[in-house]
């Protein structure tokens, strides 16, 4: 019976280890697989929420393009935030040009409105102080 148990023994530890030696490989395989996947996934993600934050935080070089050659949903989250700063750029330069155009509307105002000074006190001056109501006086 002695060795019918130290057979059986045996064969546990034999069985034990044929399950655990796999496994243990496996777990490992398994880790440094996902170490890689994480960091393929990861390191898009970085390079996109880095451009974000810089331009959230006035910062962003809008003539900078994202650029992920991923593939797939990556590469697609690239895409349309070059499409977005693209527009952002459309932007900036329409308020540009309206700003450049309202401080030259601006200045104009601000020499008609001394013309009409100059004027008024002219018209003020040659008739004493009264404004002229076409009567002579």
């Amino acid at each position: 019976m002695r060795h019918a148990y130290e057979t059986n023994a045996a064969r546990v530890a034999s069985t034990q280890q044929l399950i655990v030696t796999p496994s243990a490989a496996a777990i490992g395989i398994a880790l440094v697989f996902g170490l890689i996947v994480a960091s393929r996934v990861s390191k898009p993600l970085v390079m996109v929420n880095r451009q974000l934050k810089e331009i959230a935080e006035g910062e962003g070089d809008l003539t900078k393009q994202l650029a992920i050659r991923s593939g797939g949903e990556f590469q697609e989250l690239a895409s349309s935030l070059n499409h977005m700063v693209r527009h952002l750029q459309g932007l900036v330069r329409q308020v540009g040009a309206h700003a450049e155009r309202f401080a030259a509307y601006a200045v104009q105002l601000s020499v008609r409105a001394e013309e009409t000074s100059r004027i008024r006190a002219y018209c003020g001056h040659g008739t004493g102080g009264r404004e002229r109501n076409g009567n002579a006086e």
